[in-house]
């Protein structure tokens, strides 16, 4: 994004902080509209940035073979590890 850091953090404040507009305009010395433009194009990036991702895995799940999917996970390394194992396994029957 090409915004300030102080419009992210204020977005941030509205977005995820549920501040109320008028407060984070006094904290900053700005309009309520100023800090609601500012929500509206953090609001968009996001929004962009998850139409991008779906298309990505729409793409790659292209290439899976039959009865395969795609997944994201987040977990402690040594299972991610017998999972690369075990895929490894399945592969090379």
């Amino acid at each position: 994004m090409n915004i300030s850091k102080d419009r992210i953090d204020a977005a941030y404040s509205a977005l995820v902080l549920g501040k109320v507009l008028q407060q984070i305009a006094d904290q900053y010395g700005w309009s309520r509209q100023a800090v609601n433009d500012a929500g509206n194009i953090v609001w968009a990036t996001l929004q962009s940035y998850k139409v991008a991702q779906q298309a990505e895995v729409n793409a790659l799940n292209q290439d899976l073979p039959e009865g395969w999917e795609m997944v994201s996970i987040a977990a402690p390394v040594d299972l991610i590890e017998k999972l690369k194992e075990e895929v490894t396994r399945r592969t090379n029957k």
